[in-house]
């Protein structure tokens, strides 16, 4: 369905694979990170009825190639059966770099066309979530972050 993601440094798989990997009574469920990315994507969007499997996919899409990434707690329990207790507001963080074209170039430049449709991707998220999530609503709506500035302007 969509080309697997990479990770860039060992430390992030380490880290994946200790805060955010579902393990259920001992039995691994998300194999790879495309597999969390998935099962993250698929219970938020469950809240859009019809349209769940474009907004999924949509979801997915920019997850794999690090635009943004959905609230720890999304990401931890996000499709697993567990309650998102506790939650704080809808969170989200956008990641500058991965909106730089030709980096390392003299041709770099800023993708704001890629990058305004991920801010928009990111509410429809939020949103969702708020839909899907009572305590997320009752605790002041959402919060987007920004994340890889400094990457960016290098």
């Amino acid at each position: 369905m969509f080309p697997q993601t990479q990770f860039t440094d060992p430390a992030s798989v380490e880290a994946w694979d200790c805060w955010f990997r579902w393990r259920e009574r001992g039995v691994l469920r998300d194999l790879t990170i495309d597999q969390t990315w998935l099962r993250v994507a698929n219970a938020v969007a469950s809240v859009e009825g019809a349209n769940a499997g474009k907004w999924t996919r949509r979801f997915v899409d920019a997850f794999r190639q690090w635009r943004f990434l959905p609230d720890p707690s999304l990401l931890r329990l996000a499709g697993t059966g567990e309650q998102l207790g506790g939650m704080a507001p809808a969170t989200a963080v956008l990641n500058a770099a991965a909106f730089i074209r030709a980096p390392g170039t003299a041709h770099s430049n800023f993708d704001r066309e890629g990058f305004t449709e991920t801010v928009a991707l990111t509410v429809r998220l939020l949103d969702d979530v708020l839909l899907g999530n009572d305590e997320a609503r009752r605790n002041g709506g959402l919060r987007i972050g920004l994340i890889g500035l400094a990457d960016a302007m290098h």
